[in-house]
């Protein structure tokens, strides 16, 4: 199978990926928004990246996220890189947040701005998983 020969094909594809990470689990977003970004230029190499999602997406399928547990205290974890992006040099920063032994929210992004350390983009990132600790907290 070769790449498709037209852009409406490639994302009519690639399109699916994105609905399954949404629906299905947080460990797809990071390959799904690099392949997202091929959608105007397309090339084999990123018409292979979406066939590899759609393929863990359907061997982990039956793989639930799983909520709860004895311990039900909220643990945030998140990560920052400086100037990940070749083209703009943006960082990029994402957190999960769990909930006892299950993820409750994820999220993962380039920031808006240009960092000029590490502590800068990591205080990017460390501003948006507050936010989202405060509102699960108002939810508990």
């Amino acid at each position: 199978m070769g790449v498709p020969s037209s852009l409406k094909a490639f994302k009519k594809v690639g399109g699916i990926p994105i609905i399954v990470c949404v629906l299905h689990s947080p460990d797809l977003a990071f390959p799904v928004g690099l392949v997202a970004k091929k959608f105007q230029k397309p090339t084999k190499a990123a018409y292979a990246a979406v066939t590899q999602i759609l393929l863990y997406a359907h061997n982990t399928r039956n793989t639930p996220l799983t909520l709860g547990g004895r311990n039900a205290d909220i643990t945030a974890f998140c990560y920052s890189d400086l100037g990940g992006c070749q083209l703009t040099r943006r960082s990029a920063g994402g957190y999960a947040v769990f909930l006892g032994f299950g993820i409750v929210a994820w999220f993962s992004k380039l920031h808006n701005s240009v960092a000029l350390n590490i502590f800068e983009a990591e205080y990017m990132t460390l501003s948006e998983i507050s936010k989202s600790e405060l509102f699960l907290r108002l939810l508990l």
